[in-house]
């Protein structure tokens, strides 16, 4: 398992962890079970008891303690990992050990929509940083023009949220960015999950967004970090300057702190705790699928396999009835004493 993690497993560090979290669960089963981890015991029938033993496992309040898409995930890993042992030479099993180990039945996925009323608010609440985050005298000032209050970057925040709308964009990528991938309309060599490069295009509001932020608050911030490259930096304290070693960049925890902010003003704490970065994501599916189609989603969220596209397909019911409602009213059967549905003229 170690030379298979270290020279063959590929993926984001996120996804190699769970890939050896999931590892040493079937190792730690396997040598309870067996007595050891000897590799030539390993066959169908084992693959077989550690999936019973997985979905009768349950935690302290007598729950399942792992859900059936957390039991397939352990199962996809692990029938990679057969695949890899059966490759080398010599190989040390006789048979393939997930042959006919089938995956588990789980709901269909559903992604969930930010509603057009609170992204309206969650935008007016965005921009409203950029008013409310300043110091302000007696004096008529222009928004943006004034000093900002301590421990507040509102034009960097607005972009946050911008590019999040804008783009669909994980989390992750927006933190790892950095200044020189930012072209215009097109944000260049972004690195996603599964350790993939490609170019992204944003909407023109992140752009405008992102323009502002780096050439206002940006080089302020810079200068404080030696120049540092990431795109989104984080507010200079001597403390994180003197630990550091990223030059400033802004971490995950940081960017959802951000949102969480944002949507706190907008939608209250009730309202806030609905709202998390991924749904942007989410919302940038249903958009891209309305507006180009199911290529259009898996263009613009990487999708590699098309089926995580056809999620941002589905409809509600209420929407099926309507289309329903719309059908029926332009197909309805001509009358029977006029076959040619009042169009003879036209023959």
């Amino acid at each position: 398992m170690t030379r298979y993690l270290s020279e063959h497993a590929t993926g984001a560090p996120a996804t190699l962890k769970a890939k050896g979290d999931d590892l040493k669960t079937f190792l730690e089963w396997f040598t309870w079970a067996y007595g050891g981890d000897s590799v030539e015991r390993w066959n169908r029938a084992a693959t077989n008891a550690f999936l019973q033993a997985l979905q009768s496992a349950r935690d302290e309040a007598e729950k399942p303690r792992w859900a059936n898409r957390s039991i397939n995930r352990k199962l996809d890993h692990l029938r990679t990992f057969a695949r890899w042992i059966l490759a080398q030479v010599p190989c040390p099993l006789f048979a393939d050990p997930m042959q006919g180990i089938k995956r588990l039945d789980v709901p269909l996925l559903q992604a969930q929509r930010i509603s057009d009323r609170d992204m309206l608010r969650l935008e007016t609440a965005a921009r409203n940083l950029i008013g409310t985050e300043t110091k302000r005298d007696r004096k008529r000032i222009t928004l943006g023009t004034s000093e900002l209050r301590k421990n507040t970057r509102p034009f960097r925040d607005y972009a946050i949220f911008a590019l999040l709308r804008g783009s669909g964009l994980r989390v992750q990528a927006v933190a790892s960015l950095n200044l020189e991938q930012v072209q215009g309309r097109r944000l260049v060599k972004v690195k996603e999950k599964g350790s993939q490069e490609r170019d992204v295009v944003i909407s023109s509001d992140a752009m405008e967004a992102l323009r502002h932020y780096i050439e206002t608050e940006r080089p302020i911030d810079a200068d404080a970090w030696n120049g540092g490259r990431s795109l989104f930096l984080s507010i200079p304290c001597e403390a994180r300057k003197r630990n550091d070693g990223l030059k400033g960049r802004m971490d995950v925890r940081t960017v959802r702190y951000v949102i969480e902010k944002i949507a706190r003003k907008a939608l209250g704490d009730e309202g806030a705790s609905r709202i998390h970065p991924h749904l942007f994501r989410h919302n940038m599916g249903f958009l891209m699928n309305e507006k180009g189609g199911i290529t259009a989603v898996q263009r613009q969220l990487a999708h590699k396999n098309i089926t995580y596209s056809a999620v941002y397909c589905q409809r509600t019911d209420e929407e099926l009835e309507g289309y329903l409602d719309e059908g029926d009213a332009r197909g309805k059967a001509p009358k029977a004493s006029d076959p040619f549905g009042g169009v003879r003229g036209a023959w």
